[in-house]
């Protein structure tokens, strides 16, 4: 529990407390003391307000925490703003919608504490351990993180904006959506602490990296990835929905792994990014062109960044749009299209799609090795 003498010099306001913390420990020489666990270092504390709730400190903009101890407190949406928390023990704390703008946490422990939604904005954090936090949509815009630590961090959505990651270590963190424009990413380390270093100057590509260098089965994965994986694209309306279903499900007895993208709706153009990751891993891709405004707009895109089969699929009821046929004399990839009609045979189709995707397969592997020639 928090000294309770400490606590009462809190309540005492910030001149007060500054000049308290600063008086008394001015001669006191505390130093790291080591751990061999998850840090190599943890701080050794002055003023003692662990274990605490106070939450009640709306506001302790401009206080002195220099190797405060607050572990295990619940510090939810208090505002810090301007503090010093150099060298700090904040492990274990609630720091939910809580503000850290302008503050010093440089060596502070925050160990397995939960930063969700909480913002450290323009922050001095070389050396912080943020090891096994969550960080989702933690804001870090223009903070200094140098040499930290952030081992088994939760990154979702975590704005990194014009931070320096430099020489941090990220081993097993998981990293999703993180916002990176203007950041410095220089020598991240993605091994474990006792591990040799190796190093990568993009935080994003990390987990993959690791993966391939220490899963002998990688190469299994991207092999599966390329021999079984059918991307399908279209405008799937309820009333659509029991084709793709049907063919979904044809397709998965047949040992195919299928992946759908539905084109209504998108939210921007970065969407056809993805899509075409996506198109290059995959063994073919399934296009319907029902109902197709948008599908026509992205197909020529998709078939001109890689050269995978596709095969377009239509209704009866619609007509074969010029734009595909034109697509066709353009782009070798693209097969003839299969038009299909109610009430319809989906082993009949799926088969039929699978014969022409592989044959179109076979004469891009055999033009490919004859350019070579």
């Amino acid at each position: 529990m928090a000294n309770t003498e400490h606590l009462e010099n809190l309540k005492k306001g910030k001149k007060y407390w500054n000049n308290w913390i600063s008086e008394k420990w001015r001669n006191q020489n505390l130093n790291y003391w080591i751990d061999r666990g998850i840090s190599n270092y943890l701080p050794a504390t002055r003023a003692d307000l662990s274990n605490t709730d106070l939450t009640g400190f709306h506001d302790l903009t401009g206080y002195d925490f220099y190797k405060v101890n607050f572990k295990n407190s619940n510090l939810k949406g208090v505002n810090f703003k301007g503090c010093k928390f150099r060298k700090s023990d904040l492990s274990n704390c609630n720091l939910q919608n809580t503000t850290f703008d302008h503050s010093d946490l440089e060596y502070a422990f925050l160990l397995n504490s939960d930063l969700g939604n909480s913002s450290f904005q323009y922050c001095q954090m070389e050396g912080v351990n943020l090891s096994a936090t969550n960080l989702y949509k933690t804001n870090f815009c223009g903070s200094k993180l140098l040499k930290s630590w952030l081992n088994w961090a939760r990154m979702i959505e975590t704005n990194f904006k014009l931070c320096d990651l430099s020489f941090s270590r990220i081993y097993g963190a998981s990293i999703w959506s993180v916002e990176l424009e203007g950041a410095k990413q220089n020598d991240i380390i993605i091994t474990k602490p006792d591990d040799s270093i190796i190093s990568i100057d993009n935080i994003e590509l990390a987990q993959f990296i690791y993966l391939i260098l220490n899963n002998s089965k990688v190469k299994n994965v991207i092999d599966t990835l390329t021999s079984k994986v059918v991307l399908i694209l279209g405008r799937f309306k309820p009333n659509r929905k029991r084709v793709l279903e049907q063919i979904k499900s044809e397709l998965r007895t047949r040992g195919f792994i299928p992946m759908i993208f539905d084109f209504e709706k998108p939210q921007s153009r970065d969407y056809i990014e993805p899509v075409i990751t996506i198109s290059q891993l995959s063994k073919f891709i399934i296009a319907d062109f029902t109902e197709p405004k948008i599908v026509l707009e992205e197909v020529p895109i998709i078939l001109s960044a890689c050269v995978v089969p596709m095969v377009p699929i239509i209704s009866n009821k619609e007509s074969i749009p010029t734009t595909l046929l034109n697509n066709r004399i353009k782009y070798n990839s693209l097969t003839d299209t299969i038009v299909y009609s109610d009430p319809i045979n989906y082993k009949q189709i799926t088969d039929y799609i699978i014969k022409k995707a592989e044959n179109k397969l076979m004469e891009i592997t055999n033009k490919r090795e004859n350019d070579s020639l």
